[in-house]
């Protein structure tokens, strides 16, 4: 009847789609940290650190950022479930001039969290 139903064409190697695994997760990817001073209205200095990070794919809906100072067992959270797309959070220091571990991790759109990336700062 038609034309084209002539054409027989090969089918692709592979015809499944891939399932969807509500446990997969993206690493955060690009992960750095700065410092910076600023003068406040005392004549004092205010620490802050900021932090920037790789755009995710759309399945990483937040991403969660940890903080420790070097030589602590303890992390402090910096942020939890932060628009991952926003690609920057800058935060208070702990204390000036104190080496940093800083951690994150995305948390997907699933509610599961990839692996921690890590960085430091002074």
């Amino acid at each position: 009847i038609y034309a084209w139903d002539r054409e027989e064409k090969p089918l692709p190697a592979n015809v499944r789609v891939n399932p969807y695994d509500p446990l997969d997760t993206i690493p955060v990817a690009g992960l750095t940290a700065s410092s910076r001073q600023i003068a406040n209205s005392t004549g004092g200095y205010e620490s802050f650190v900021d932090v920037v990070w790789d755009e995710p794919d759309g399945a990483a809906k937040s991403i969660q950022i940890e903080v420790q100072e070097a030589g602590s067992d303890r992390w402090s959270t910096a942020t939890d479930r932060f628009d991952a797309s926003a690609l920057g959070f800058t935060f208070r220091s702990v204390a000036g001039g104190a080496t940093l571990n800083i951690r994150a991790r995305y948390r997907m759109l699933s509610g599961a969290y990839g692996e921690w990336a890590t960085t430091s700062v002074v």
